[in-house]
């Protein structure tokens, strides 16, 4: 005779369904007015709460205070309606800890279409939900990091072929282009002609192998006008290790640049009017009288040149008659920081005695410079 067909045991397979969500889920059933009637293991262990302080207890027991009025009478008109309600939920444990479960209620109906019980199944998204936390975390500092970046530095980002994606509002307001006639271009449109190309080599040589590169760069604005940005380009790297963009930050730096060329100028002025002064000029050291810078009209008289009496001491080359007119206008200048239009006799280093009117004044001097 052949088999006869199994019938199917609905009350195992009940079993199974429950020992199968009893393993994998949090569960509790409660009453129509929402008292705990049963819990599973899971429950007890998230909630830290044994078993038996739970039951006849309503979920207020596990309230972490988190959610408004508003979230809970929505929750319950739900699943009153006998609807199903789905959410995420933060609760307390026993000790007063926190965590998060995502959360279905199912109400099960009586006869008449009235709930007579709500079955609660949720799962453990703590984890979850604190990586979610950190990367808000994180994101809002890069937001805060990015404008903070746009308040205050001109910054440009190109992909790795060097065409610009993006520019800052103070990237354009220095370069005086209007943004979108930078996207889609390359640094070369704001190209001043003023580095060399072994200069430009070198720059993209650094960052094409992910290395940071940082330097001055003078560029040429729309108009015309010159500009410098102190620079650093960062390259940010795919998975392979190669370039998958550059952020450009800079700061300008013109203001600065200029006034080192006025320097520089001024440095250049004074070291001709020094050197081509017909009158004796000369550097010397207060402690040692050793001699720092000469110009050309004394060295002609100690018939020497410039090179030739730096480092050396002036008494090498002239010498006071009187000792103690030496010691007074020593002591003058020491206390009034000058001396001027002193007339002495004055010896050189050949034996001649020559009429001078020394002025001279204390100055701070970077032998360095």
């Amino acid at each position: 005779m052949p088999n006869a067909p199994q019938t199917k045991d609905p009350q195992r397979e009940i079993d199974d369904l429950k020992a199968a969500l009893n393993e994998h889920a949090i569960v509790a059933i409660t009453d129509p007015q929402g008292r705990i009637t049963e819990v599973n293991d899971k429950f007890c262990a998230i909630s830290r709460y044994a078993r038996d302080e739970l039951i006849g207890q309503d979920h207020r027991l596990i309230n972490s205070g988190h959610h408004p009025k508003e979230f809970f009478r929505d929750l319950w008109t739900t699943i009153a309606q006998g609807k199903v309600w789905r959410g995420e939920v933060k609760n307390r444990t026993k000790d007063g800890a926190f965590y998060w479960v995502d959360t279905t209620i199912v109400p099960f109906l009586n006869d008449d279409g009235k709930p007579r019980q709500y079955v609660a199944i949720r799962a453990d998204i703590t984890e979850r939900k604190r990586i979610e936390e950190e990367l808000r975390t994180s994101l809002k500092q890069v937001g805060d990091l990015e404008a903070a970046l746009d308040e205050h530095a001109i910054v440009a980002i190109t992909d790795p072929a060097g065409k610009i994606t993006f520019v800052n509002d103070k990237f354009c307001a220095i370069s005086k282009f209007a943004r979108a006639e930078l996207l889609g271009q390359d640094h070369r449109i704001i190209n001043s002609g003023h580095h060399p190309k072994a200069f430009i080599r070198e720059l993209w040589t650094t960052i094409a192998h992910g290395r940071v590169w940082r330097g001055e760069i003078q560029n040429r604005a729309k108009d015309g006008s010159f500009y410098w940005v102190d620079t650093t380009i960062v390259p940010f790297l795919n998975a392979e290790g190669k370039p998958r963009q550059y952020v450009a930050i800079r700061a300008d730096i013109t203001e600065r640049k200029r006034a080192e060329a006025a320097f520089r100028e001024s440095e250049e002025l004074f070291s001709k009017a020094f050197r081509l002064s017909p009158d004796c000029v000369v550097i010397v050291r207060l402690a040692d009288r050793t001699v720092i810078r000469a110009n050309d009209a004394l060295c002609a008289l100690w018939g020497s040149t410039p090179d030739e009496v730096i480092g050396k001491s002036s008494r090498d080359y002239t010498s006071w008659i009187d000792e103690e007119e030496r010691t007074a206008f020593t002591r003058t200048l020491m206390e009034r920081g000058e001396c001027r239009d002193h007339d002495t006799v004055l010896r050189m280093a050949d034996g001649r005695l020559l009429n001078f009117n020394v002025s001279s004044r204390l100055i701070t001097f970077n032998e360095e410079a």
